[in-house]
Order: structure tokens, then C-alpha cells, then sequence
């Protein structure tokens, strides 16, 4: 009773919140990369213990270091939280760079609210699309709401429809079979 997959069982699937929080303590502090990442999270999201930004960008900071690209991704997210714009820009697009995709996603909502950057749909949609290649729904949801504000004319807004069908959908089917999917990861 000490592995990855069972504190993912006991966080995701049985809700025991402090108990997963103890062991990706202990597992983290065994060397663990991906708990120490998991513990990041939790920190972050104040799940099994107080929200606190510091020791959530410490664990993500320690995992990244080891190449873990999600962890990179949670110093991204940390950024953001705190309005450092630019900053998490940075960290998104090295987690992009590292294959993890919604790092894509939140690199296209950068852009086209303007956080850190210049307001550029047209840079939004490329990351986006980017992003909905490597099968993330949520950037596949935000190309839908591109198009039907009308980014890419009329002709966008007559496909913008049928995507949003196939999305939610695709979307539905994913979140059926396993709800903890990383296309459902935004």
C-alpha cells in the first residue's frame, strides 16, 4: 500500500484526500518524482493540507529539475496564480517543449486574453490547434469559441457547430471511460 497507483486510487477515485497527502509525502521523500510532483498539486489546490504556493512550487520546482514536464507546468501554473504572466508564459512553453500539451492550451489562453503578451487570436488559435493535435479537449473547446466569436469569418461561424458536437462528444466519451484523462487536463 505504498505506491503511485495507489495514491492516485486514493486522491481520484476514494477521495481520501489526507490520506493521499501522507503518502506522497512519503513517497516523495523516498525519491519519488512523480509524488513529489502529486504533492505539489495538493499543496496548490489545498487538498489534504493548506493551500500554500511556496511549498506547491518548491515540490514542482524539486520534480522539474529531475525532467518531470508536468512539474514544469505546475511552476507555470504557480506563476499564473500569482499574476506573473510573463513568467508562467515561460514555464508553459517549457513544458510545451517537453510534450506536455496542455501547456499548449494555457500558452493559447495567454494569448488571446492578452496575460503577458500582446491579445493575438491569431497566435491563440495556432497554439490551440497545437494543442487539440495531441488530443487536449479543452483547446479543442476554446477553437470552438474562436470561431463562433468569428476569428476566421463567416465560414467560421458555420463550422464552429459542428465542432462544438464533436467535441462535447468526444469529450463525453473520454470522461466515461477515464475521467482522469490527460485530454480532459487543462
Amino acid at each position: 500500500m505504498g505506491d503511485f497507483k495507489t495514491l492516485e486510487r486514493l486522491y481520484f477515485d476514494d477521495k481520501k484526500y489526507a490520506d493521499a497527502y501522507a503518502l506522497a509525502a512519503k513517497l516523495a521523500n523516498s525519491g519519488d518524482v512523480k509524488a513529489r510532483r502529486f504533492l505539489g498539486w495538493l499543496h496548490y489546490k489545498g487538498k489534504g493540507c493548506d493551500i500554500n504556493l511556496e511549498i506547491a512550487e518548491a515540490c514542482f520546482s524539486q520534480a522539474a529539475a529531475d525532467g518531470d514536464a508536468e512539474a514544469v507546468y505546475g511552476l507555470a501554473s504557480v506563476a499564473f496564480h500569482r499574476k506573473r504572466f510573463v513568467n508562467a508564459l515561460e514555464a508553459y512553453k517549457a513544458a510545451a517543449q517537453k510534450g506536455f500539451a496542455p501547456a499548449l492550451f494555457r500558452i493559447g489562453l495567454q494569448y488571446e486574453r492578452g496575460l503577458g503578451v500582446p491579445k493575438d487570436f491569431e497566435q491563440a488559435f495556432r497554439y490551440f490547434s497545437q494543442a487539440k493535435v495531441r488530443g487536449n479537449l479543452y483547446a479543442e473547446r476554446a477553437i470552438v469559441r474562436l470561431l463562433f466569436a468569428g476569428f476566421k469569418g463567416l465560414s467560421g461561424r458555420l463550422q464552429a457547430p459542428i465542432y462544438l458536437v464533436s467535441v462535447v462528444i468526444r469529450g463525453f466519451v473520454v470522461a466515461l471511460k477515464d475521467p482522469h484523462n490527460r485530454q480532459l487536463m487543462y
